[in-house]
């Protein structure tokens, strides 16, 4: 209530600022009054002609809009401010430019940030129409794409398809690795089987405008999570620094949160710090999460990697080396022969006895399956306390395809083998009566008596 308030009296301030003159005039409080119009810290850029229209047959500003509160807008060429009272031409620009040629007058962080409020401030105010502002998130970052994901979900639930499939355009227009992920995301949730081929609609468009295939664009999507080459994450708290590094299991122990910022630290960095921490954290399991399943997958379908993508997807990446390091793989070659190794901590090629591995020339590289593991293998996971996400040590494995005759089982694990590789049959009841995955040389069809579907 207290932020819409501000935002109210903002509003008519900036549209009429002789009420404010009233005000004061009238005996109000002038401290609180500076207080709520006072904008953001920055030098305003004044004298000079902003590089954009100002002029001309413009819609007017929404008049839910609130200047005052939004983040300033930096200009890229001189690192100045947009003044307030000029933030209004900047939107009016932003209704009709669909080129992009008002974002390039700004920072991308800056616009990445304005662009955030703006749809929040359009979200909050839930007016009808305006939804140039849901398309325009395309001019931003990172953190436009998490708030329009989130969005999508949520028109999703009310049933407004035209928001849902203009926020997946806006991921796609995006293109960047927190996008990608994001549609993937969506794309893998069990519950929303009509959302989730809507997403998968716009991936399989995106990795055909790219010539490649739908696993080459989600081994794309992997993001670094802000690490560099050598695995660290730096925070700065001013006086203090930390490092943050992921160990083999992949979670937090070492590290799990950052200290509280003392008095002698700088309360803007340390701000930042936390801040950046934590998205760290959480990006970092949304990423193990979806390198499971699709690691799952990769290793029931033989899929296979050439020695320079398995560099560059695994050994080169800072997040999926160490996913690497905790798997078993096998190298195939023309005539089938296959070598097995795992990873290890210099990024060598190692076999069973931690010899040296050197793999035939051509040979092809995918994930080691439980049948092709000898026990020695078995022995050397166990005995290195290897952590893998996908389970080669110990599970069930079959030769040939078993059957389940009579076995009862619930609909959500159905639904949830969608996110593992499986395509759901549906029948005359909008149920699901069977399931079909590919494998190598063939296929496998999974029939499901529907007579107790619930």
């Amino acid at each position: 209530r207290g932020q819409r308030a501000a935002d109210l009296f903002q509003i008519l301030a900036w549209r009429h600022p002789d009420w404010v003159k009233a005000l004061r005039d009238a005996g109000a409080d002038s401290h609180l009054i500076d207080w709520l119009l006072a904008p953001e810290p920055g030098v305003d850029e004044a004298g000079t002609e902003l590089p954009f229209r100002a002029h001309g047959d413009l819609p007017d500003v929404p008049k839910w809009f609130n200047p005052i509160r939004a983040p300033r807008l930096v200009l890229a060429g001189t690192g100045r401010v947009v003044p307030v009272h000029q933030v209004g031409d900047v939107v009016r620009n932003l209704m009709v430019d669909e080129h992009e040629n008002t974002a390039r007058c700004f920072t991308r962080a800056s616009l990445a940030a304005f662009l955030a409020d703006l749809l929040q401030q359009w979200r909050s105010c839930e007016v009808k129409g305006d939804e140039w502002v849901l398309a325009r998130q395309s001019m931003g970052g990172e953190v436009n794409a998490r708030l329009v994901a989130v969005l999508i979900k949520k028109f999703w639930q009310r049933s407004r398809w035209d928001r849902v499939l203009a926020g997946m355009e806006v991921l796609a227009r995006i293109r960047s690795k927190v996008a990608l992920l994001e549609l993937m995301e969506i794309a893998g949730h069990p519950r929303n089987r009509g959302l989730g081929e809507q997403a998968r609609i716009v991936l399989e468009r995106l990795a055909e405008e790219r010539g490649i295939s739908m696993e080459q664009l989600a081994e794309q999507a992997i993001p670094d999570l802000g690490l560099d080459e050598n695995g660290r994450l730096r925070l700065d708290f001013g006086p203090r620094q930390f490092e943050v590094r992921l160990n083999l299991e992949l979670d937090g122990k070492t590290m799990r949160t950052l200290p509280r910022p003392g008095r002698k630290d700088d309360p803007v960095a340390a701000g930042k710090a936390v801040a950046e921490f934590r998205e760290f954290k959480k990006q970092l399991t949304a990423v193990i999460r979806s390198q499971t399943d699709r690691l799952e997958i990769a290793m029931s379908t033989c899929r296979r990697w050439t020695q320079d993508e398995f560099r560059t997807v695994f050994l080169e990446h800072p997040v999926m080396r160490l996913v690497a390091q905790n798997l078993i793989w096998a190298a195939h070659d023309a005539d089938e022969r296959t070598v097995l190794f795992r990873v290890g901590d210099d990024l060598g090629l190692l076999d069973v006895h931690e010899e040296p591995v050197a793999l035939p020339v051509g040979a092809v590289i995918g994930l080691a399956h439980p049948l092709e593991m000898s026990n020695e293998w078995t022995s050397h996971c166990i005995d290195y306390h290897m952590t893998p996400l996908v389970e080669q040590v110990g599970r069930s494995s079959y030769a040939e395809v078993p059957e389940f005759p009579g076995n009862h089982v619930w609909g959500e694990a159905l639904l949830g083998l969608g996110a593992r590789g499986w395509k759901l049959h549906g029948d005359d009841r909008a149920g699901v009566d069977g399931l079909c995955r590919g494998l190598k040389g063939g296929h496998l069809d999974l029939r499901i008596s529907t007579a107790f579907w619930s």
